[in-house]
């Protein structure tokens, strides 16, 4: 957290000696701290709300996302500890307890608002996505690498991992699997569902970006291996009956529905309607897997996933995630 960001993308890709130094001068000029900016500061700077972004470049910025994800996979393993309370003095377990975990939840909040911000000023799609390709610009993948990261990092800050991992193990006891599908009934019901509807979007446009414009990152197995899992979870615990039509006097009328393309939902405007539409008027579309509330898609997401999982480099971590996603398929 003390180091200092990498520098701006205009100094990584400056042609020569003389390029890097006259922009690397222009960049002290236009500063007001010579020195080099710490992570940590700059992390800083952006929770208390300082508009600092600007003077980052791509890589500073995929640093920030991944001290976002390390920083909430840390307060998480603290709230889950099941030996925090024990290892403290008596009285003071449980009090102790529930300010870890107000910690986490103010952090979550926070989290998702810093999120935001990357994502409005780095994110790459639509037409924009299109330029950057045509023009063979050299950033084009780092800015896409981004702007993936942080819909992985999003989507893992308001998903119940732990409960999530638990249901669909294959080692896990049937109490522990009752357990955490209790949780995550709770969690499809929160805020009156916008919570699980938001974290499918977030999954939705992380599977589609690592499917369809991979930038063979490190992370994106394991970010195509959450945003699956979400999202079959999602579909699984969601009221939709098994011959696939929703429950409602609108599931009858199709020119009453509106199909939403989750994977392409770039908008503010598109986001809000599946965010606060009623379930039964609105589906929620991903390219090759169909309405994501569909019984009948969930054997395809996973056949979809296993499929881009067995095209990474990463060959090991990849086949293995395959794998195991295979075995969801008899419960599909």
């Amino acid at each position: 957290m003390s180091r200092p960001l990498p520098c701006r993308d205009d100094l990584w890709e400056s042609r020569d000696a003389e390029e890097w130094r006259s922009r690397y001068l222009e960049s002290l000029a236009q500063s007001t701290n010579s020195q080099p900016t710490s992570l940590a500061s700059v992390l800083g700077g952006l929770l208390d709300g300082q508009q600092i972004l600007h003077h980052i470049g791509n890589l500073g910025r995929l640093a920030i996302v991944h001290a976002i994800y390390q920083t909430t996979f840390d307060l998480r393993a603290q709230t889950d500890n099941p030996l925090l309370g024990g290892l403290l003095e008596e009285g003071q377990g449980r009090s102790a307890v529930g300010k870890t975990t107000t910690v986490f939840s103010n952090w979550q909040a926070r989290a998702a608002l810093l999120l935001e911000t990357i994502l409005s000023a780095t994110a790459v799609t639509g037409r924009g996505m299109a330029l950057l390709q045509s023009q063979h610009s050299p950033s084009w993948r780092l800015q896409l690498s981004v702007t993936a990261s942080a819909y992985h990092v999003s989507l893992v800050n308001i998903v119940p991992v732990g409960d999530l991992l638990a249901y669909v193990s294959s080692t896990a006891t049937m109490a522990e699997k009752a357990d955490a599908e209790a949780e995550l009934r709770a969690w499809m019901a929160d805020n009156g569902g916008r919570t699980a509807r938001r974290a499918a979007v977030r999954a939705s446009i992380t599977f589609a970006l690592i499917r369809e414009r991979p930038c063979h990152g490190f992370y994106e197995p394991v970010a195509l291996l959450m945003s699956t899992l979400t999202l079959w979870v999602f579909n699984r615990l969601s009221t939709t009956r098994e011959d696939g039509q929703e429950p409602g006097s609108l599931a009858n009328n199709p020119s009453a529905q509106v199909t939403l393309r989750l994977d392409h939902a770039w908008t503010a405007e598109s986001e809000h309607l599946w965010l606060e539409a009623e379930d039964e008027n609105v589906r929620g579309y991903l390219t090759g897997v169909g309405n994501i509330k569909d019984a009948k898609s969930r054997r395809k997401l996973l056949e979809v996933a296993c499929d881009s999982l067995s095209m990474m480099p990463a060959w090991g971590l990849s086949h293995g995630f395959a794998a195991f996603l295979s075995l969801l398929k008899d419960t599909a």
